[in-house]
């Protein structure tokens, strides 16, 4: 199972933006050099949860 994650970063006025955080999750299968990427459903938001509380923690 992989996970790829997109990062949405927009100017919300002076000195401040806003961050989204968007999630695919995937199985990979690779056969004979060719990967073959299959959509998995997920219902917890767990991990776009904890990204962003990293980055408000480093900010």
């Amino acid at each position: 199972m992989r996970h790829r994650l997109r990062l949405h970063i927009k100017a919300a006025g002076d000195a401040r933006s806003t961050v989204s955080v968007e999630r695919s999750v995937f199985k990979r299968e690779r056969i004979l050099f060719v990967d073959t990427d299959a959509p998995l459903t997920v219902t917890d938001r767990q991990v776009e949860r904890d990204v962003l509380g990293a980055i408000k923690k480093s900010l």
